[in-house]
């Protein structure tokens, strides 16, 4: 799975896994998603509302 075998190569990529959100091929998806040849993946940062009116 994606996230399992990029955590294994990169540590410190675990601590983020809970504020991402993760695309393939354009659409949503879970971390623990299957990838095939040729998947195009994507990582969301988290993203927050602004400033309220004054």
């Amino acid at each position: 799975m994606l996230w399992d075998n990029l955590i294994a190569d990169f540590a410190g990529l675990e601590a983020y896994g809970e504020s991402l959100s993760s695309a393939v091929n354009a659409e949503y998806a879970r971390m623990d998603v299957v990838l095939n040849d040729g998947d195009e993946v994507a990582f969301l940062p988290p993203v927050s509302g602004g400033q309220g009116a004054t």
